[in-house]
């Protein structure tokens, strides 16, 4: 597995603004899996932080040749 930071927006008035990305396996079949288009919605962010933890103890079971990257909350901050 490896953790990433796919887009980082700079804000002089709070946090830097991050999207982080986990990629499991490597290979030229790729599927991206990704939750969180608004912040409310916690079933996305629960499946797919438990599709992470999953993934980092059984990586073994992605094809070889083959690649997931996961993006548990694209925009933490939309309430609506």
């Amino acid at each position: 597995m490896k953790t990433e930071i796919l887009y980082r927006l700079s804000s002089m008035s709070r946090e830097d603004y991050q999207i982080h990305g986990y990629r499991f396996g490597t290979g030229k079949s790729r599927v991206a899996i990704v939750a969180g288009m608004r912040g409310s919605e916690a079933q996305g962010l629960y499946v797919a932080a438990k599709l992470v933890q999953y993934l980092k103890q059984n990586e073994h079971v992605i094809a070889p040749g083959s690649e997931i990257l996961i993006i548990p909350s694209v925009n933490p901050y939309h309430n609506g």
